[in-house]
């Protein structure tokens, strides 16, 4: 596991690129829906090998060669090494540059960790999240910190403790379900830097989802001891209804299980009035069977 650096890093100031990012449609055939069934073998819940798959570039848009649709892929965030997506933001980033809508950040944001990858070999469905910062002109913004959490695919969040400290501000029992593997985890949590393009990548696997709450990404974009923003990013329910009831990963928690939520039932979503059109990820399936998901971020 890679060593733990806490978010206590500063950076040196918003920066504003030059360069205009280009608003308008998604990308032609990249907001891409489910297709194909799950992938095949059996996956526990506990830690993981090293993921499958050879490094190497594939394209979005999802499908196999021939046409035939990927089957889902199974493996730790580490499947994703190497490998090269393309850029989902070079069509465009939708119609409009508007302030990205703020929400709770709820009870089990914790100490996070400096870098990429951040399954700690967990398996699942292994999902590229490609985030864009901007700002109210559709100019990318370098410098800021992008910090990200979410549940495993138990539904469970890590502990995250450093140097035998827990986050004061971690709800434990409830974060970790009493789980003593979530308690001395830190799986889930990562930020990093937005580059001079204004963007961010993070390497996981497809977050599960617990009682009361849709599927769901935390983050906060900040600089220094300032918060641009903290909200919460979604995907579309069929996309999450494909991946709970046919990958074999996620096999115990099927959307009919007591509890599952969709999107406009989420409280979180109706509490704060956030309008699903402008929260919510658009996705595809890669050739390897691999998740691509990204969204834009404007912040004012």
């Amino acid at each position: 596991m890679q060593s733990r650096r806490t978010a206590m890093k500063v950076l040196g100031g918003l920066g504003v690129g030059t360069a205009l990012v280009r608003c308008g449609p998604p990308p032609h055939g990249l907001d891409g829906g489910p297709t194909g069934g799950g992938a095949g073998g059996t996956v526990g819940g506990g830690v993981g090998g090293s993921g499958g798959g050879a490094a190497g570039a594939s394209t979005m848009g999802g499908g196999a060669a021939g046409g035939a649709p990927a089957r889902w892929a199974t493996g730790p965030g580490a499947f994703l090494d190497g490998k090269n997506y393309g850029d989902p933001f070079t069509d465009g980033v939708g119609p409009t540059c508007t302030v990205f809508p703020a929400t709770t950040k709820g009870p089990c944001h914790a100490y996070s960790f400096d870098r990429r990858e951040m399954s700690e070999g967990l398996l699942g469905l292994p999902t590229r999240l490609e985030l864009l910062l901007l700002d109210t002109a559709c100019r990318p913004v370098s410098g800021a910190k992008v910090d990200v959490w979410h549940a495993s695919g138990g539904g469970v969040y890590s502990a995250a403790p450093v140097f035998g400290y827990t986050a004061p501000q971690l709800s434990v029992g409830f974060c970790t379900s009493g789980e003593a593997a979530a308690r001395s985890a830190g799986w889930f949590r990562a930020f990093q830097s937005s580059d001079a393009a204004g963007r961010v990548t993070f390497d996981t696997v497809f977050p599960g989802w617990y009682p009361g709450r849709t599927w769901h990404i935390h983050f906060t974009v900040s600089v220094g001891a300032t918060e641009y923003v903290t909200s919460q990013l979604f995907a579309d329910d069929a996309l999450t209804n494909e991946v709970y009831n046919t990958h074999p990963a996620y096999a115990g928690r099927p959307t009919s299980a007591a509890g599952y939520t969709t999107n406009v039932r989420d409280g979180v979503v109706s509490q704060a009035g956030l309008p699903l059109s402008e929260v919510t990820m658009r996705h595809a399936r890669q050739a390897d069977g691999a998740l691509v998901m990204w969204k834009a971020i404007t912040v004012r």
